[in-house]
């Protein structure tokens, strides 16, 4: 059995192209059974076989954080699919106009400052 560690995560993610990675996940209970199995392949796959293998792992004390957190992120994402480009978002907009009075202000002094 291989044991992992988190903090070997970057080595992890510089893997090649064309790597394969496949998870399968079975569930049952006295009323419910499922089964699912993932299959896929480049750095996305590893991603994703990587998140299992760390949700597996996760404490217990953990496990309700995490899937409160992947809930919204897929729930955003879901809701969100293709937002465009931020470059394509920001817009240069000029304006003309005149100023009609100047202010200052006195220094601010916060307690303790010298």
């Amino acid at each position: 059995m291989m044991h992992w560690d988190p903090n070997q995560l970057p080595e992890v993610t510089d893997l090649v192209v064309g790597f394969k990675a496949d998870f399968h996940g079975e569930v049952t209970s006295s009323r419910y059974s499922f089964a699912f199995d993932s299959h896929g392949e480049g750095l996305g796959a590893v991603k994703r076989t990587l998140g299992c293998l760390m949700l597996t792992n996760l404490p217990e004390a953990g496990l309700n954080e995490a899937l409160d957190s992947l809930k919204d992120i897929w729930t955003y994402h879901i809701q969100y699919p293709a937002l465009p480009a931020i470059g394509s978002l920001l817009q240069t907009r000029f304006t003309t106009g005149t100023v009609t009075r100047r202010v200052d202000r006195p220094p601010l002094y916060l307690p303790g400052e010298e």
